[in-house]
């Protein structure tokens, strides 16, 4: 009789752990891993990042699923933002986001917009230094706007390509100044960095880790940020509000997911992306590393603020001629 309750009560117990088991399963929208899409080659800002939090988010089961970083590369991140479109409803994708996810859709006509995903997190951006080799007559930014006022459009200034977030970050600088300069596209930083140590350009755009070790060299000086407060690498170096301009502008670093995804996939990443915010590893292994420029957002402070870049972005573009 003894033994007929004992095994009477196991049963229960079993039963009562199944249902519990039962049940934890059917709350979580996740199935299987989930598809971290990079829209940039291995070994770059974007896919650094994403390896960064994935690594924490894993290590730490802040979600019941892997995540695994994927590098769809081609198109200025279309391939990649293409593919995440494609998953609409399915909460196992995620897809990197970069200025380019909002300039992209504008200058190639895809069929898709920022307003297709589903905004997760924004983490922060990599912001910008205005700079100028150290033997430049220009040893502040008013003498960089006295001399742009005094030459308009011959003022070169260097950034990498036309059209993206650096290039609109220099539009944007010299509206609010009252400025015009003769924009001189480049491959990338490091051709920037060329240029203006040569002498090719005048003033260059460059972002804040690429210029680390030559201004550390006293090889450049930057003469403002577009930041929205002064970044620790040159505590001196103004931002253009400081110095009275409305202005405020830096690379975006963000996470979207396909569109109408559940509700509770939604909630599930931004909580867990909101505690890989707050974990060491990621202040260590690239807050600090890279110098980035860290203010988290959750989802619906993320959507607000994609509105804002991609009004920015479409006015300027507009400027350049480049839409309609």
């Amino acid at each position: 009789m003894q033994a007929k309750k004992i095994f009477y009560c196991f049963f229960l117990g079993v039963l009562f752990l199944l249902a519990i088991c039962s049940t934890a399963a059917a709350a979580s929208p996740f199935r299987r891993n989930v598809e971290v899409i990079v829209g940039y080659s291995a070994g770059g800002g974007s896919d650094i990042c994403a390896r960064t939090f994935s690594k924490i988010i894993n290590d730490e089961k802040y979600l019941p699923a892997t995540l695994n970083v994927l590098n769809k590369p081609g198109g200025n991140g279309a391939v990649a933002y293409t593919y995440v479109n494609g998953k609409r409803k399915d909460p196992h994708y995620l897809g990197f986001v970069t200025p380019a996810f909002f300039t992209v859709p504008m200058l190639t006509k895809t069929p898709f917009t920022y307003k297709d995903f589903t905004p997760i997190c924004i983490f922060g951006a990599d912001d910008w230094f205005y700079m100028v080799r150290t033997e430049s007559p220009y040893k502040n930014f008013a003498d960089f706007v006295k001399a742009a006022k005094a030459k308009p459009g011959e003022i070169r200034f260097g950034g990498p390509g036309t059209g993206g977030s650096n290039h609109i970050a220099v539009l944007e600088m010299a509206e609010q100044v009252g400025i015009s300069v003769n924009y001189v596209p480049l491959l990338a930083g490091a051709e920037v960095m060329s240029a203006i140590l040569g002498g090719h350009v005048d003033i260059g755009i460059l972002n804040v880790s690429e210029s680390a070790n030559f201004i550390e060299a006293k090889q450049l000086r930057a003469l403002a940020t577009p930041a929205k407060k002064r970044v620790p690498l040159s505590p001196d170096t103004p931002t253009l509000q400081e110095l009275g301009y409305n202005c405020t502008m830096s690379m975006m670093r963000a996470l979207v997911a396909p569109g109408d995804i559940p509700k509770e996939a939604m909630e599930a990443y931004a909580a867990a992306l909101k505690k890989v915010s707050e974990h060491p590893n990621w202040k260590s292994e690239f807050v600090d590393k890279y110098m980035f420029s860290a203010e988290f957002m959750g989802p619906e402070e993320s959507k607000k603020a994609f509105d804002q870049a991609a009004a920015v972005y479409e006015s300027n573009l507009k400027k350049l001629g480049l839409l309609q």
